[in-house]
């Protein structure tokens, strides 16, 4: 799409918009990544949260700064639990990554694209290939 970067309109002046790269497609396979220590209290606290306030829609900028203080301010006692099971979580992730074997089209972590077929002769200059496969 063509889109003005002053105005936002369509017109004479408009920039051509740019293309995002696409993400590359992920093994829907592979093991989840392991927690941090904090990501185990965080989702803890989330479930707190979410089983003390069933009704109440989580504003996740704002419940997330208040939460990274309370890890900040936590001792290191208070944090043991949380290191234990992010440890745990790690022995899990390299079980799993032990036995885990990438599919084909993942093994370089990008999809493979399939190639386009042409029925024109690959050895043509483009633009005569282009022409042929056109008129033919």
């Amino acid at each position: 799409a063509v889109v003005s970067t002053q105005s936002g309109h369509y017109g004479r002046d408009a920039q051509p918009a740019t293309q995002r790269s696409a993400k590359p497609m992920k093994d829907p396979n592979k093991p989840k990544k392991k927690k941090s220590a904090f990501d185990v209290f965080r989702s803890e606290q989330m479930q707190e949260f979410k089983r003390l306030n069933p009704k109440t829609k989580v504003d996740l900028g704002v419940f997330m700064t208040n939460l990274s203080a309370t890890w900040a301010a936590l001792s290191d006692d208070k944090k043991i639990p949380y290191v234990l099971e992010a440890e745990k979580d790690g022995v899990r992730f390299e079980e799993e990554m032990s036995r885990y074997v990438p599919a084909p089209e993942f093994a370089n972590g990008k999809k493979k694209k399939k190639e386009k077929s042409t029925d024109c002769d690959s050895a043509l200059i483009p633009l005569l290939k282009l022409s042929l496969c056109l008129f033919v």
